[in-house]
């Protein structure tokens, strides 16, 4: 496993064709070295990164991103993404402050400048309180000698995304905050208005179903960091009737009084509980069988033993369980991708016009 391409290395006619990826993002370390394990083991040579932890509010995973160019320097199969994280310091920023937020793009254009050799491809920077200001944050970039991937929002004009579509043929979509039907309608819009341009979704899993649904270029995630601590795992069909595990143990939490929850201590007239977050499928309420086969298809399929990802007694925390159940999700994502991705139509799904409202503007 080289990389997580979207599409056949070859087409019909046996000529090599362009590859869309899925970009891991997040983190569970500050340093390399789990990066190193994210390569050699689960096969994931695809990095999103966002300049917020890299210069725009911190500098915490500098030598994450310095061994990730280093390596790409070696090995040209690797790819990086970075994001520009306006979300992250953007909030911080007041809407009124537009001085602060000029400075900060002053400072992403020379980031990528300086590092524009090692990174793939990079979004413009958006101003989260205007998107006026968005535009021209595109085009002081485009004017320094820069191709940035701009992002569109929806909920935004479509006038903004037509724009996007002039000057550039690879356009980052963001979806957070949409309903979804508002999503498949304005995406069938989109998909079928720029069947030529690639899309990358921001933000999504890509086993995501409208990941699946629309003929998204690339994607990335970081719900693998939430993941390798709650040990979930998507799986084959047969090892259980869910298709997915979780391996950790249902969380505790103390609520208010609830009569469905054990009373566990009381405080004069206001009583606390704790009861557990059924998690379904968790590992531990599912039958004997259906434990040995996915403790055997651990083992000889991910190579990943039971044990490695939660210790003997099957309730380990450590950073070691952590970092190993995080590749076991990269690895487990990489097979459930290649079953689904393998019958997936690259084809705009229809959708009744009757049923939505696809002007963006209402």
């Amino acid at each position: 496993i080289n990389y997580m391409a979207l599409k056949k290395d070859l087409d019909d006619n046996g000529s090599k064709v362009d590859h869309g990826y899925i970009y891991i993002a997040g983190h569970i370390t500050m340093n390399g070295n789990f990066e190193k394990k994210i390569i050699d083991k689960a096969g994931y040579k695809n990095r999103l990164f966002t300049w917020a932890y890299l210069g725009g509010v911190s500098h915490k995973l500098d030598s994450v991103f310095k061994y990730w160019v280093k390596r790409k320097k070696t090995d040209p199969e690797i790819q990086i993404f970075m994001d520009s994280g306006a979300f992250t310091f953007g909030g911080k920023i007041s809407e009124y402050d537009n001085e602060a937020y000029d400075a900060k793009l002053d400072e992403y254009i020379k980031f990528v400048k300086k590092y524009k050799n090692g990174i793939d491809h990079y979004m413009a920077l958006d101003h989260i309180w205007s998107v006026d200001k968005s535009i021209e944050y595109y085009d002081k970039m485009l004017s320094e000698g820069l191709d940035p991937v701009p992002v569109y929002h929806l909920g935004e004009p479509y006038e903004i995304l037509e724009y996007y579509a002039e000057n550039s043929d690879y356009i980052a979509i963001a979806l957070r905050g949409a309903k979804q039907a508002h999503q498949y309608a304005m995406l069938q819009k989109i998909f079928n208005d720029y069947p030529n341009k690639k899309f990358h979704a921001l933000a999504v899993n890509g086993l995501t179903k409208i990941f699946l649904d629309f003929p998204f270029y690339s994607c990335d995630s970081s719900s693998w960091c939430k993941y390798a601590l709650e040990g979930f795992l998507p799986l084959p069909p047969g090892l259980n009737k869910y298709n997915k595990v979780f391996l950790a143990p249902p969380t505790q939490v103390c609520t208010n009084e609830d009569e469905n929850s054990e009373i566990i201590e009381g405080f004069g007239k206001h009583k606390k509980k704790k009861y557990f977050i059924r998690r379904q499928p968790c590992f531990i309420d599912l039958p004997k069988y259906e434990q040995d086969r996915i403790k055997e298809w651990l083992k000889n399929d991910l190579q990943m033993p039971y044990e490695s990802l939660m210790g003997k007694t099957g309730m380990e925390t450590g950073i070691k369980y952590y970092e190993n159940r995080g590749i076991a999700y990269l690895m487990a994502l990489k097979i459930e991708m290649d079953t689904k991705l393998s019958k997936r139509v690259n084809e705009v799904p229809v959708i009744q016009d009757y049923l939505f409202d696809t002007n963006i503007e209402d």
